[in-house]
């Protein structure tokens, strides 16, 4: 009662109908402010976020930075905007959606 050797290629040929949509990272899963205590957010409140815990230099919005060309200002706008915008979005036919999860991080 001995099963055919798989390794004899019974289970037949290789699989090969992957496909493999890329996306540019730098359009998520890594929001723009994940770094600035994000999960601590309120998303209902029209405040701007605590700067307490984080380096001056994650909120600068200069060339370069994380937050350069960020539109929000408040914990709402920031989840509406840049959060929901992108998770509501409707993928292109054959591509996959731009935010289907995201990254927290907690550099302290």
């Amino acid at each position: 009662h001995e099963q055919k050797p798989w390794w004899k290629g019974i289970s037949g040929p290789p699989k090969n109908d992957t496909t493999i949509m890329l996306q540019d990272p730098r359009d998520g899963p890594q929001l723009p402010f994940a770094c600035l205590n994000m999960e601590t957010w309120s998303v209902s409140k029209d405040t701007q976020p605590s700067h307490e815990g984080t380096p001056p230099s994650h909120w600068v919005t200069t060339p370069g930075a994380p937050l350069h060309g960020v539109d929000c200002v408040t914990m709402k706008e920031c989840w509406e905007k840049r959060f929901l915008a992108l998770f509501h979005e409707k993928p292109l036919p054959g591509q996959a959606h731009r935010l289907s999860f995201i990254k927290l991080f907690n550099l302290g």
